[in-house]
């Protein structure tokens, strides 16, 4: 999976990504104390920073397919944001606008969202139904970088049949994630005045190993392929950490603007 070089973290996420998880917190508890009584609240600022798409076309730094679900870049209508409760709390609101890449892996494609510099997430999809092999999740708060990567015993499923239900638990670091699949079916969706035909289906997780919370997304993918067309999450987490519990949430809704690759 391809990395930006702004980590501190290279061990080993959503389907949808793992919630923000215990190590990070706790690390970041640490660092937040010494920082305040070093050098006071005043340098601890959180920012963002919306994704240019030379800074896309980079990273993927491959040749463009020619259709749907090939590899490229794709852009996404895009609503939402992410929160922390940690010191005053902060809040990364997304660009209207964020872009995911479908890529060649070892594997199979791997997809990556790129929302902020401070906010990203790939999938590894493995086998002949693309199933999710593996992820990685990058958040930043206040300056502070965190990779996660997760990986699960068995894949997550992309594909089948309606009504089909599939658990699976994956580990990011001691953290567990239970996930649940369910088939939701067929379903035709418009990109651009264009009808294409997708398998939607919903996945909802829950915490355990330090962390509680859960999360629910629902995903409408092009047959055939790994492209989204449509994704709608919700999640939420608490973590113990050095200065008391932290908490977590997102929001987000992606709808797919075009159906061919750029690059």
């Amino acid at each position: 999976m391809s990395r930006r070089p702004k980590t501190m973290e290279t061990d080993p996420i959503w389907q949808t990504g793992p919630m923000i998880k215990g190590k990070w917190l706790l690390v970041m508890g640490v660092v937040v104390i010494g920082a305040i009584a070093a050098v006071g609240w005043w340098v601890l600022r959180d920012t963002t920073t919306p994704v240019a798409i030379d800074v896309v076309q980079g990273e993927f730094g491959g040749a463009a397919g020619s259709s749907a679900g090939d590899p490229g870049i794709y852009r996404y209508r895009t609503s939402g944001f992410e929160e922390i409760d940690a010191l005053s709390g902060a809040r990364h609101e997304y660009p209207d606008e964020t872009f995911m890449t479908i890529s060649v892996g070892e594997c199979g494609p791997v997809v990556r969202w790129d929302a902020l510099e401070e906010r990203w997430i790939d999938w590894d999809h493995c086998g002949p139904d693309l199933a999710v092999s593996a992820s990685a999740t990058y958040h930043e708060w206040f300056g502070i970088p965190d990779l996660e990567n997760e990986t699960c015993a068995d894949p997550r499923p992309i594909a089948g049949i309606a009504g089909e239900i599939t658990t699976t638990v994956c580990e990011a670091e001691g953290i567990l994630e239970t996930y649940e699949t369910t088939i939701m079916g067929q379903e035709t969706l418009d990109v651009a005045g264009v009808p294409i035909e997708t398998t939607h289906l919903r996945r909802t997780s829950s915490l355990s190993g330090g962390s509680t919370g859960d999360a629910e997304v629902d995903v409408w993918r092009a047959n055939g392929t790994a492209l989204v067309v449509r994704m709608e999450v919700v999640r939420r987490s608490a973590t113990p950490s050095a200065v008391g519990d932290v908490t977590y949430s997102e929001e987000f809704v992606l709808d797919l603007i075009g159906l061919a690759p750029g690059g």
